[in-house]
């Protein structure tokens, strides 16, 4: 918003449209029209939504962007069965045609896994994934209790860390 980008929000939760209608974004109330006039599209729900009935409303070729920590947001076998000619792109996933004849080309950025999963790059397993987003939320914490409002790298104390290993691990022997 702040680079006057034209976004666009749809979500499944009708408050949670209304606090963006309110706050100034674009907002859709289905699915189907979100697919209309976009270029980039990021899936962020955390599970299998978009579908053919979804991608035959793409007016132009996209861009499609998976943001969740899983191989999610697209129905894969509808996706699969909605395209051919799959062409891969080094570095950038793969490139497929909407069925129909209609040319609209989906790129298929890291092949639908989250980006920073993609390529040569490791993966980390998910139980142990939870480890970072609870680091970063305990320096965030860390920081604001000490009133830390300096601009700079701040070194992670190690008893911080420590607090969060014990805590996983304690919650995963309880599992």
């Amino acid at each position: 918003k702040r680079d006057n980008i034209q976004l666009t929000i749809f979500d499944i939760d009708e408050k949670k449209r209304k606090d963006a209608r309110d706050e100034g974004f674009n907002v859709v109330n289905d699915l189907k029209t979100l697919f209309l006039d976009k270029t980039i599209i990021i899936g962020c729900s955390g599970q299998d939504v978009v579908g053919l009935d979804e991608l035959r409303n793409c007016d132009r070729n996209v861009y499609f962007v998976n943001a969740t920590s899983k191989l999610r947001e697209l129905k894969y076998s509808e996706f699969l069965k909605s395209t051919d000619q799959p062409k891969r792109i080094n570095g950038i996933g793969t490139e497929y045609k909407l069925k129909g004849g209609r040319g609209i080309t989906i790129r298929l950025l890291a092949d639908g896994f989250p980006v920073n999963f993609f390529g040569n790059s490791e993966s980390i397993p998910d139980l142990e994934i939870q480890f970072i987003p609870g680091l970063l939320l305990s320096a965030a914490a860390y920081l604001i209790d000490r009133k830390i409002e300096k601009i700079s790298i701040i070194p992670i104390p190690e008893e911080l860390e420590a607090t969060l290993t014990k805590s996983i691990e304690l919650n995963d022997e309880a599992q």
